[in-house]
């Protein structure tokens, strides 16, 4: 430092100049070896190393723009004070790792209450059992009652099929598919080079015309669809569309699985294939739409054979029985099941199969008749004023079974 800039002090031991931004001069440093002095205007600087100087300051006093401004660092507060603000409500002092202990403490609170016994003085709640009731002020166990029947549940209800009239039928047809239009009756029959479709007059019996289908060909069920009938297969998987008069192939329709029974309600095919299922098919192109299950007393109904569709309902002919099934067609609920047994006499059922063939008539009756059947029984259904027993729910749900 020149010697007009420096300040002279009392004698005695010097102080460095507060003035400077730095006073790190000892007493002893010259004028010309303080490194903290500062050139006069229009003076270039010049800084002279020194011992107890790091380059960090000796680059700040080179560069003054990199110069920060001295912070000064805080006291620890004594114990007085630290009391004083961690009990101050307004303090904003962070206690450290406090997730760690409310973590510990969560941890410990669970460990508690997962090992020690429940207190005394509380009461756990326990929930009732159906097997035990209270009598007397005293726990007494009693036998859980079955739950109530629902009506998806409940047995329906029973008919019979009562005989009107008698017309003669061909001993030699299979019957797979019955349908009575307009006065006139059309069949299916089955088996392997035997299978048909034909036009019966029902009066005589007789055959007004037939139509033979190839040998490979197991026939079935029968529905007429407007002006056409169309004509299941067994298990090839193929439809036949026909023309009612005179008989004509149109054309055919592809499916999947076997083919059973077949009716039409006005909007869509129901069809049927052995099991408890009923599938919903489009009558213009034989597409399926939709399956739905049978259930007769909440049990699955199965062997669904021959089907007429009637008023919203199917009829189906339960196959190895002679029970009918009166189904909601939208459900699938059994409605009620009609006993058909006892129609032929004993001299009329030698050399027949199972009853299969049912076609709604005029009036409310309708037409049975079977595989092999000597005659095609003119019917109503009335009802028998009682629910179906168990042993008759057994019998028309296992029909067939070994």
């Amino acid at each position: 430092m020149l010697p007009a800039q420096r300040e002279r002090l009392p004698a005695g031991r010097p102080k460095p100049d507060v003035s400077y931004p730095f006073s790190r001069c000892r007493p002893s440093h010259s004028d010309a070896f303080c490194p903290l002095s500062q050139p006069e205007e229009g003076k270039t600087r010049r800084l002279r190393a020194h011992p107890s100087l790091s380059r960090r300051t000796l680059a700040k006093h080179r560069n003054p723009k990199a110069r920060r401004p001295a912070t000064r660092r805080p006291s620890p507060p004594s114990r007085a004070s630290a009391a004083q603000e961690a009990t101050s409500p307004r303090s904003t002092r962070k206690p450290r790792f406090g997730w760690i202990a409310l973590l510990a403490a969560a941890l410990i609170a669970g460990l508690l209450v997962a090992f020690l016994p429940p207190h005394r003085g509380r009461k756990e709640k326990k929930s009732p059992d159906p097997s035990e009731a209270f009598e007397g002020g005293s726990l007494r166990r009693t036998e859980a009652k079955e739950p109530k029947q629902t009506p998806e549940a409940a047995a329906p209800e029973r008919f019979e099929a009562r005989v009107l009239a008698r017309y003669p039928h061909d001993p030699s047809a299979f019957t797979q598919g019955l349908l009575w239009y307009r006065g006139r009756l059309f069949e299916s029959t089955g088996l392997y080079q035997q299978s048909s479709v034909r036009e019966v007059e029902l009066r005589s019996g007789k055959v007004l015309q037939k139509e033979a289908l190839e040998g490979s060909v197991f026939a079935e069920g029968l529905a007429r669809v407007g002006k056409n009938l169309i004509q299941l297969s067994w298990q090839n998987g193929r439809a036949f569309l026909w023309e009612m008069r005179p008989f004509r192939r149109i054309k055919e329709f592809a499916y999947e699985g076997e083919g059973w029974g077949l009716c039409y309600d006005g909007r869509q095919l129901i069809m049927s294939d052995g099991s408890d299922m009923l599938s919903i098919r489009d009558p213009e192109t034989f597409a399926l739409r939709e399956r739905i299950p049978v259930r007769l007393a909440g049990r699955p109904l199965r062997r669904l054979n021959e089907l007429e569709c009637v008023k919203g309902e199917v009829y189906a002919n339960i196959w190895q029985s002679s029970w009918i099934a009166r189904i909601d067609a939208k459900r699938g609920e059994v409605k009620a099941l009609i006993d058909a047994s006892g129609l032929l006499s004993e001299e009329e059922s030698r050399g027949t199969d199972v009853l299969n063939g049912i076609a709604e008539r005029e009036g409310g009756r309708f037409l049975l008749t079977g595989k092999y059947w000597p005659k095609v029984f003119e019917v109503e259904f009335l009802s028998s004023g009682r629910a179906l027993r168990p042993d008759e729910i057994r019998s028309a749900l296992h029909a067939g079974s070994p």
